[in-house]
C-alpha cells in the first residue's frame, strides 16, 4: 500500500467468517486501522505510523512502521454440564441409586456420560430421568461440536420422589423433590462444564422417647420383683 500524500488514513477490519461457525461463530467486533502518514521533516519522502481502535474508538495499541496485531474473540456457542453426587450423614446408603428429572428448555437429545453403576441411558433429553449414587459423576454434552448444549440454555435438576434424605444443590437445602435451576452461561473455552454439585443427606435418630419407656417399664418390673420378695421374705419371718 502506498501513500501519497499526508494524512491520515482509516480501515475498517471485521471478521467475515469461521471455519467452525457452530461452535464459534463470527465475532461482531470491528477494529479501525489508522494509517498516519506524514512528511519527514529531515528527510525528502513521508513516514508512516500505524494504530488500531476498537468498537468503542479506544485506542489499542500505537506503532512505529507499518505492522500491528489485534485479535479477534468469538464467543463460545455451545457449553456442557457436569453433574457431582454425594451421600453423607451416618444413616446414609452410598449403594443407593438416586433419581432426579432433567428438565432443559429445548427438546433436543444430548450424550450422556458417565461412569456410575447406576442404570442410565447414553443419552438425555428434556424429561428424562438421571440416577446417581455416592461420588458419581456425569457429564451432559461431550466435548464436541453437535453434542453439546446451546450457551444460555435454562436446564434444572428434580428430585424424584421423597425419601427421608435432605437435598441440597450446591449447598443450598432443597425440599423434599429439590429443584436446581440454572442457566447455562458463557465460558472461557466452549468445552468448560457448568457445574452443578448434588449432596443427599440422611442422620440417624435416637428416640429418646422410646429409651424412657424402657427404662420406666425396667424400673416398674424391678420394684414389683422388689415387693413380691419383701412380701415372701414377711411371710417366712412370721412362721418363724
Amino acid at each position: 500500500m502506498q501513500f501519497e500524500r499526508a494524512g491520515d488514513y482509516s480501515y475498517a477490519i471485521s471478521e467475515s467468517s469461521s471455519t467452525n461457525p457452530t461452535v464459534y461463530p463470527v465475532s461482531g467486533d470491528t477494529y479501525t486501522a489508522v494509517v498516519s502518514v506524514r512528511n519527514n521533516n529531515d528527510l525528502i519522502g513521508l513516514v508512516a505510523s500505524l494504530y488500531i481502535k476498537d468498537s468503542g474508538g479506544n485506542k489499542l495499541t500505537t506503532f512505529s512502521g507499518t505492522d500491528s496485531e489485534f485479535t479477534f474473540a468469538s464467543t463460545p456457542a455451545f457449553t456442557n454440564i457436569q453433574v457431582s453426587h454425594t451421600v453423607s450423614g451416618s444413616a446414609a446408603d452410598p449403594s443407593i441409586c438416586f433419581s432426579y428429572t432433567f428438565a432443559a428448555s429445548t427438546n433436543d437429545s444430548y450424550v450422556l456420560s458417565t461412569e456410575s453403576t447406576c442404570e442410565n441411558n447414553d443419552t438425555i433429553k428434556n424429561g428424562d430421568v438421571i440416577k446417581l449414587k455416592h461420588q458419581d459423576t456425569a457429564m451432559i454434552g461431550l466435548v464436541r461440536a453437535g453434542s453439546q448444549i446451546p450457551v444460555g440454555t435454562p436446564h434444572s435438576f428434580t428430585k424424584v420422589g421423597s425419601d427421608a434424605y435432605t437435598t441440597s444443590m450446591d449447598g443450598v437445602e432443597q425440599t423434599s423433590t429439590g429443584t436446581k435451576t440454572v442457566v447455562a452461561t458463557d465460558a472461557p473455552t466452549y468445552n468448560t462444564a457448568n457445574k452443578t454439585t448434588i449432596n443427599e443427606r440422611l442422620d440417624s435418630t435416637v428416640d429418646t422417647g422410646a429409651v424412657m419407656n424402657i427404662a420406666i417399664y425396667i424400673l416398674l418390673a424391678l420394684a414389683g420383683a422388689a415387693g413380691v420378695y419383701y412380701v415372701a421374705r414377711k411371710k417366712l419371718f412370721n412362721k418363724a
